[in-house]
């Protein structure tokens, strides 16, 4: 199909994926239903691959709920980029096992590759195992992700397998119900940003602000598999983290600076080879204008209200950035 657009419909209860396209271009979704799917056996929401290029998800109500395997809302595989998922509501509650709001599987070797130019913005991640967003792969060139927010998400970004950039993560916000019990069990909670395999980046982390503090094993931007990221720019966020703020992601060949950064657990705030305070941090040259306190006097972070009240330590703390 070319240039379709289907909207304003509702689809329940399908078996294994709700929607499906391959080979498409210039495809557009808006206000759709897709609920209950993967009933019987993996299944996604929608489904976009082999050769499908510029396809819009928007304003749509994606859900699904139970003990269920891979149930990505957006399933991305081996398409041609130009995703925009934007103003949808993603839910994926007691989904237990390896699902994410928006999953870009392996791309092409080649400049054209699956997430070129993709942007994902606006949208409400809630309940979800896995990732809420994840780039993965080579061809992730040139993707944005911004204004979305995460409840009760185990792992809100990942960016896996080397995208090549410049992937662009900003004005996002994340934060934990007291009462969110994470999928991996005895408080952990996952992380922000994710990263595996080596990147060149450039990476813009920029304006997010994330309240995980009521989980206690909840870090700020985590790599979990080996490589290196670089080209780091790693600026004007708040990060209030129940472990480590940065733990082997974040290198002193990295830019990070006016942030709000803070962790409940005084032995674990930056690992970078070795472990930091945020004294010995900012000594070794990082974060020299971020701030460290208790209590940054948000509006009430718990209920996802960050506006900082008179006299919060983070008002006229930030720098201007060009890359946003």
């Amino acid at each position: 199909p070319t240039y379709w657009h289907v909207k304003d419909i509702a689809l329940y209860d399908a078996i294994r994926m709700t929607i499906g396209i391959r080979g498409a271009q210039h495809v557009q979704f808006t206000r759709l239903q897709v609920k209950g799917y993967g009933r019987l056996e993996q299944g996604n929401g929608f489904r976009v691959q082999q050769g499908t290029e510029d396809v819009r998800i928007a304003g749509c109500d994606i859900s699904t709920m139970g003990n269920l395997d891979n149930a990505n809302a957006i399933f991305l595989w081996r398409n041609l980029g130009q995703l925009q998922a934007y103003e949808n509501n993603i839910s994926l509650l007691g989904v237990t096992a390896r699902s994410d709001g928006v999953f870009s599987g392996p791309g092409r070797e080649t400049p054209s590759g699956m997430t070129r130019d993709s942007e994902v913005w606006g949208n409400v991640f809630q309940e979800i195992s896995d990732n809420a967003l994840e780039f993965d792969g080579t061809t992730a060139i040139a993707c944005h992700a911004f204004l979305n927010t995460s409840i009760n998400v185990f792992m809100d970004y990942s960016i896996q397998e080397g995208p090549r950039g410049p992937v662009w993560i900003y004005r996002n916000s994340a934060y934990a119900s007291p009462e969110y019990e994470s999928p991996a069990g005895g408080g952990a909670g996952g992380a922000f940003i994710k990263y595996g395999g080596n990147g060149a980046g450039p990476y813009y982390i920029l304006h997010n602000t994330v309240i995980k503090d009521n989980l206690l094993s909840a870090d700020g931007l985590k790599r979990t598999n080996s490589g290196t990221h670089r080209n780091q720019f790693v600026k004007n966020n708040a990060f209030r983290q129940g472990r480590y703020i940065y733990e082997n992601s974040v290198t002193l060949a990295s830019e990070s600076d006016y942030n709000y950064l803070y962790t409940v657990d005084p032995g674990r705030f930056v690992k970078a080879v070795s472990k930091y305070s945020f004294a010995a941090w900012q000594a070794a040259g990082m974060d020299i204008h971020s701030v460290s306190v208790p209590d940054a006097m948000l509006a009430d972070p718990a209920g996802g209200d960050f506006r900082p009240l008179t006299g919060s330590p983070l008002i006229a703390r930030e720098i201007g950035r060009a890359h946003v």
